[in-house]
């Protein structure tokens, strides 16, 4: 009798913590997918292809165009090519380093994680009230170099 009513406690026990584990899931999945659907109103997502060894905006067919960036968006770099690229910031912190860099994107890893152009990078770039060039490279081909522009915010015509 001892042992059927330890059963049924690990029963109940099992069901509790089933239940809180799918309780607790569906919740983070509806967070992703609010998320999702801000991230598609917003456009606070750049997509930069890297394809035949060029970067090139989504949706635009000249490669090495400068792309224009707001403050506030991320930009996402995805690899195309079957050679390994990065994107790298010819501009270095005080602390030496690149100040965002993708680390190496190739068929194991052909998308950067998304790198947020805010306030503080902004200003790091040397931006004030204005555009500010910030140029980028891949560090293991020389002859590959593109252009962000960098524009406040408030000069982002989808925001007004």
């Amino acid at each position: 009798m001892h042992t059927s009513r330890l059963s049924w406690l690990g029963s109940i026990l099992v069901l509790v913590v089933a239940t809180f584990t799918l309780a607790v899931g569906s919740d983070a999945g509806d967070k992703d997918k609010k998320d999702e659907n801000k991230t598609k109103k917003d456009n606070s997502i750049v997509l930069i292809n890297i394809k035949n060894m060029k970067y090139t905006k989504e949706g635009d067919d000249k490669p090495n165009n400068p792309v224009t960036v707001f403050v506030g968006q991320s930009v996402v770099w995805k690899n195309q090519d079957n050679m390994s690229h990065t994107a790298t910031s010819s501009k270095n912190g005080a602390d030496g380093k690149p100040l965002f860099d993708t680390g190496m994107l190739n068929k194991k890893k052909p998308a950067s994680d998304p790198i947020r152009f805010d306030e503080k990078l902004y200003k790091l770039l040397g931006g004030t009230d204005g555009e500010v060039k910030v140029d980028y490279i891949c560090t293991i081909h020389d002859d590959m170099k593109s252009l962000i522009i960098l524009k406040p915010a408030t000069m982002n015509p989808e925001k007004k």
